[in-house]
């Protein structure tokens, strides 16, 4: 994911005849995990290392939403927080959430500082905080943002893969903790207090 970069730039790279890697690959799009083939393999891993996920897997499910990437990253940081012989609670959930996340927030802060300008940020954060839609009027109203220019901008993100078509015209930030950082920034939590 080249998230913040120049829109379509691997596209480019491969779909330009006059470029070197034209035809080299072909674009896949990889689905989501269902969430019981993560739950079956983490709790499989953690029983390897005499560790049981407990009652911490329903909120890794739920934060990683099905991401394969974050699904590890967050068991990662959750096996960290268990030690042999015992099982992952809530409490250790929120300190290996808590540590992926802060383990994030440079990547997430640089990438959002690399956009633009302020209409991709604002699209983003219409995005999380619309539930999916890019277009609710009183989101649009709050952040002062107009309806054509979210239009661009969310074509602008699906180019660059920063978000994804989620279904009855909705969208959904490709990245679920990205999502859950803009949400910080959206609610004023966040550390890009400044959106440009």
């Amino acid at each position: 994911m080249f998230a913040g970069s120049e829109p379509g730039l691997m596209k480019q790279l491969f779909e330009r005849k006059e470029r070197p890697l034209y035809g080299a690959a072909v674009p896949m799009r990889l689905g989501r995990l269902a969430d019981a083939d993560i739950a079956d393999y983490v709790a499989d891993r953690f029983a390897q290392t005499s560790r049981s996920v407990g009652e911490a897997l329903g909120p890794l499910l739920e934060s990683a939403q099905g991401h394969p990437q974050r699904a590890i990253m967050l068991a990662h940081h959750l096996w960290d927080q268990v030690p042999s012989g015992e099982a992952g609670t809530l409490e250790r959930w929120e300190a290996a959430h808590a540590a992926a996340l802060a383990e994030l927030q440079p990547e997430f802060d640089a990438i959002w500082r690399g956009y633009g300008s302020t209409v991709a940020q604002k699209t983003l954060r219409l995005i999380v905080a619309g539930s999916g839609s890019a277009y609710r009027t009183a989101v649009l109203r709050r952040l002062e943002l107009e309806k054509s220019a979210a239009s661009a901008a969310v074509q602008r993100l699906l180019d660059a893969a920063d978000v994804e078509e989620a279904g009855a015209g909705k969208y959904r930030v490709v990245d679920p903790l990205y999502a859950e950082w803009i949400a910080r920034v959206d609610a004023g939590g966040g550390d890009a207090a400044d959106e440009g």
